[in-house]
């Protein structure tokens, strides 16, 4: 019988420290899950920069070739 007490106290004890263990794991999970969530817009806005500055050096070369063409053009005649 005094075993019986001594193991409940314990069990009870290891019941507690896993309660706590598991608020704390749902705890980093959700601040993890709030950090994807930023991450994930970070790179939204970054490849959204990137396609805009991809975009304005296709232009750029363009703009430097009809340079070019206007240049011999003028140089041919």
């Amino acid at each position: 019988m005094f075993e019986e007490q001594k193991i409940v106290p314990t069990l009870g004890d290891k019941i507690k420290e896993l309660i706590e263990k598991y608020k704390e794991a749902t705890d980093e999970n959700e601040k993890l899950r709030n950090e994807i969530v930023a991450v994930k817009a970070q790179n939204e806005a970054l490849t959204s920069r990137l396609g805009k500055l991809e975009e304005d050096m296709v232009v750029k070369n363009l703009t430097e070739d009809e340079l070019f063409k206007e240049i011999e053009n003028v140089l041919d005649k």
